[in-house]
């Protein structure tokens, strides 16, 4: 059986492909009318081709790569009219093409080795794109939130759990929106946690 013939296939996994012919996996993957997820990363690629739009159907994207040239690749996924969950591993930065992504409710980042800079560029881009509900940060030596993250106020989830982060800023009481924060397995102290609260009463905590 052909790829082509899984006419009905909603999922697919492709990650772990080094050597994987990108312009020849995306003519077979654009006669897929029903692919909603595609799983793709660690494939050493740095762009995507150019013709997105064949995925018309596409909701969830997980790329990640060091070579991945997020700037292109960004710009390009904005044609996809229905992409509105996106996985990134192994960034340091997230370029405004973000915003290119209309739809986009759900944004994932694994983080390799960031410094506060890079992470105030990541929040301050992040900024510009309003339909974005749903944000999860993980790093390594992600020790400290940037202000910037309380432009965020369309945000209703934010996921930052597992990192090294030890306070926030006050800035992050302007995020009105937020029903759920999760701060999970971080260094906070009693007192710190007493300050969240205080920052975000309305909102559901997790340390």
């Amino acid at each position: 059986m052909e790829f082509k013939e899984l006419s009905s296939l909603q999922k697919l996994y492709l990650n772990y492909n080094p050597g994987i012919d990108i312009k020849q996996v995306w003519r077979i993957l654009s006669n897929l009318p029903k692919l909603e997820e595609l799983i793709f990363y660690g494939n050493n690629i740095k762009l995507l081709p150019e013709r997105q739009n064949v995925f018309k159907r596409l909701k969830s994207l997980h790329l990640g790569d060091e070579s991945l040239d997020l700037k292109l690749v960004l710009n390009s996924l904005g044609s996809l009219p229905r992409l509105e969950r996106l996985y990134i591993d192994k960034v340091n930065t997230i370029p405004k093409e973000i915003n290119s992504l209309k739809q986009l409710k759900t944004l994932v980042l694994v983080l390799e080795v960031t410094t506060a800079e890079d992470r105030k560029i990541i929040f301050e881009n992040l900024r510009g794109n309003r339909s974005l509900k749903l944000l999860q940060v993980y790093g390594k030596k992600f020790t400290s939130l940037p202000k910037e993250v309380g432009s965020l106020v369309q945000l209703d989830t934010m996921l930052l759990r597992g990192n090294d982060i030890k306070t926030v800023p006050n800035e992050i009481k302007n995020l009105q929106n937020l029903k759920l924060l999760d701060v999970s397995s971080n260094d906070f102290s009693d007192q710190e946690k007493a300050r969240i609260k205080k920052l975000l009463p309305n909102t559901e905590i997790k340390f």
